[in-house]
Order: C-alpha cells, then structure tokens, then sequence
C-alpha cells in the first residue's frame, strides 16, 4: 500500500490549518514497529515513513494513532533531530492518507472536500 505524509509541525510549531494546501507532500510507505532503542534504553514504537523518489526516510518516536476516517488518519508522536552536535525532541503530528492506485494521481488538497 501506498501513502502521502503531511506533516503538521515544523520543529515543534504547529502549521495552521489554512497553510496545509501549501506544504509539500511525500508517497512512500508507512510502518509502526516496535524496536529496542539505546537513547531511551526501552522497547520503543516508532512510525517510519520511506518516499520512493528519494529514499528518504522519517521517524516519528512513541507514535499514537489519535484519528481515524475513511482513508486518513492522524498520528502523533516526536521527532528527534541533532543540530551541531545536539539532539533535540520535537512534537510532531502527520497526517497520513491511503493512495487510491486506481485512480490517476492528484495533489493531496484536491482530494480533500
């Protein structure tokens, strides 16, 4: 199955609503799995999300679905990153819907009513 992330934070500040139709939108695939994490020294879930196009690969740490409609749901969680030798937990929500591989591909807003 195929999926499109939108992300709803940017370093741990929320995107408003209205400003979701400009933000860029990935298709990959999504997976919850649970692994042994040494920075937290416990059995951690994480949410990863890999894009085709790039590879690139996105974690999200202690991942809760928190909404479920249709073909979308909303995942909250953390994101760590490390600037200058520095990490740093941010809160981070996606949005992620399922990709209809039926129908010709369109931008993410237009399938929004």
């Amino acid at each position: 199955m195929k999926y499109q992330l939108l992300q709803l934070f940017v370093d741990g500040i929320e995107i408003p609503r209205n400003e979701w139709k400009f933000q860029y939108t990935s298709t990959g695939v999504f997976k919850i799995t649970d692994t042994l994490e040494n920075g937290f020294n416990r059995v951690l879930k994480i949410a990863e999300f890999t894009t085709e196009v790039m590879e690139a690969r996105y974690l999200l740490y202690d991942p809760q679905i928190v909404w479920w409609n249709e073909n979308r749901f909303t995942v909250k969680g953390f994101e760590r990153k490390t600037k200058d030798g520095v990490t740093t937990s941010f809160a981070q929500s996606w949005l992620i819907t399922l990709v209809d591989e039926t129908q010709p591909e369109t931008p993410f807003n237009s399938r929004r009513r």
